[in-house]
């Protein structure tokens, strides 16, 4: 009796035992169940929202969303559109580098802010990701006035720079070199006078020269060495009047230059971008025969 009493406590127990596990195993299929479920639900949520958020310009916030639905546990059509979608959004979401410099020294203890939120106290060079629109931006460095600057950004823009200047410029010293002014410097008409006088000079010395050795050969072939004096006379007049039209075309090339590179500026007017009234320079050209040659010169002022 003894024996029958205790094996049957303990298929009563065993039983209990049973029932509590199976309870149990129920309780948590249901739970991972709702949890699944509450999951998918999530899901469908932050699908619909990150067209809400596409269409509000609000990019950084799509994609989060996006990323959010795009999990395995999402259902297939769903997470299909998201993954889809989330790559249009990373490409379309802007970004902004921000350097400063301190008139030319490179600054990076530089706090920044960003639509009124802190987003860096110190640049480091990367590129920060904003929602497309108009961003305020403020900069500050110690010492230095803060910098405040409107900037508009677009989709798609990525890495733009966005650069300060702090500090004023240097001012410029009192014995800073002036700019100089705008001259206008026209050739002179001496200047052309001139040269057409050497260009007459080089053509009369090789006129007179050729005509000179031509007689001089003749002479030599017709009457040499008993030619009359008047015959030789002939000739070497015809030499001196070249060497006289050589030195005339010389002393005109240099002079000329003279004149060409001494010549005078003319301040530009500021309303038509002519010279300014000024007196012409006067300058005028001398050629003299002498007993020796020729003598050439100006006189008056260039």
């Amino acid at each position: 009796m003894g024996n029958m009493a205790c094996l049957g406590a303990r298929t009563v127990i065993r039983g209990v035992l049973l029932g509590l596990t199976a309870i149990l195993a129920g309780s948590v299929a249901g739970a991972a169940g709702d949890k699944t479920e509450d999951a998918k639900k999530a899901c469908l949520t932050r699908h619909e929202q990150s067209q809400v958020f596409r269409k509000n310009n609000k990019l950084a916030e799509a994609r989060t969303a996006l990323l959010a639905c795009a999990q395995d546990i999402c259902p297939s059509g769903i997470r299909s559109d998201c993954v889809e979608w989330l790559g249009a959004v990373k490409n379309a979401i802007p970004s902004v580098v921000v350097t400063a410099k301190l008139r030319d020294k490179d600054e990076y203890n530089v706090r920044l802010t960003i639509d009124d939120e802190v987003v860096a106290t110190r640049l480091d060079g990367v590129a920060v990701e904003l929602n497309p629109g108009v961003h305020s931006f403020k900069l500050e460095l110690a010492g230095q006035d803060p910098i405040e600057q409107q900037v508009l950004l677009v989709e798609g823009q990525k890495n733009r720079v966005v650069a300060v200047q702090f500090g004023k410029p240097e001012p410029e010293t009192a014995g800073g070199a002036a700019k100089p002014p705008d001259l206008y410097r026209p050739v002179p008409t001496m200047a052309y006078v001139l040269g057409g006088v050497a260009i007459a000079g080089l053509g009369a010395f090789a006129g007179f020269g050729a005509w000179g050795l031509s007689e001089k050969k003749s002479l030599e072939d017709s009457c040499a060495p008993v030619c009359s004096s008047s015959e030789i006379d002939k000739v070497k007049s015809k030499f001196l009047i070249a060497d006289i039209s050589l030195g005339v075309a010389v002393a005109a090339t240099a002079v000329g230059a003279v004149v060409f590179f001494t010549r005078p500026g003319y301040e530009r007017s500021p309303v038509t971008g002519g010279r300014a009234s000024t007196a012409r320079p006067v300058a005028n050209f001398m050629f003299a025969p002498t007993r020796g040659g020729a003598m050439v010169g100006l006189e008056g002022a260039l």
